[in-house]
């Protein structure tokens, strides 16, 4: 994959928002925020400087209610590979994350791999409930 410090949409056949990979070396002036203010999980990127300090402050303690569960997923260490699918299993990207590199996964599905030992840093909506958080993808070949 060439990097070219932009972010990609990854979209599927329905223009459905999938994922956002956000590459090492993209950045940004000011406050760029690449998620609309809808989605349940913000992400947004800020670069700052002593004249630009963020005023102290806390956050209500607002009730949402959030359907689904949205991933970001920071690359540390090592490589990762990750394929992302739509809501009919189709694959629709199939990204390399290294170092620094970064994806919100919004929708869909996804598979990784890892091609070094890898060390990544994992957000997501909580409370995880194990028995009904995740829904296998068969593929061809992967049964």
């Amino acid at each position: 994959m060439l990097r070219n410090s932009k972010v990609i949409e990854v979209k599927s056949r329905q223009a459905e928002l999938l994922a956002i990979f956000i590459p090492s070396d993209y950045s940004v002036i000011g406050i760029e925020f690449l998620t609309s203010a809808s989605n349940s999980f913000q992400l947004g990127l800020m670069k700052r400087n002593s004249l630009t300090p963020s005023i102290p402050h806390s956050h209500n303690p607002l009730e949402r209610k959030v359907i689904g569960t949205q991933e970001f997923l920071l690359v540390r260490k090592g490589v990762m590979s990750i394929i992302i699918f739509d809501k009919d299993n189709t694959e629709c990207a199939n990204l390399t994350l290294k170092s620094n590199d970064s994806v919100l996964l919004i929708s869909g599905g996804h598979g990784i791999t890892f091609s070094d030992d890898c060390e990544l840093l994992e957000l997501k909506q909580g409370p995880y409930i194990a028995a009904e958080d995740k829904i296998e993808i068969h593929l061809d070949g992967n049964d």
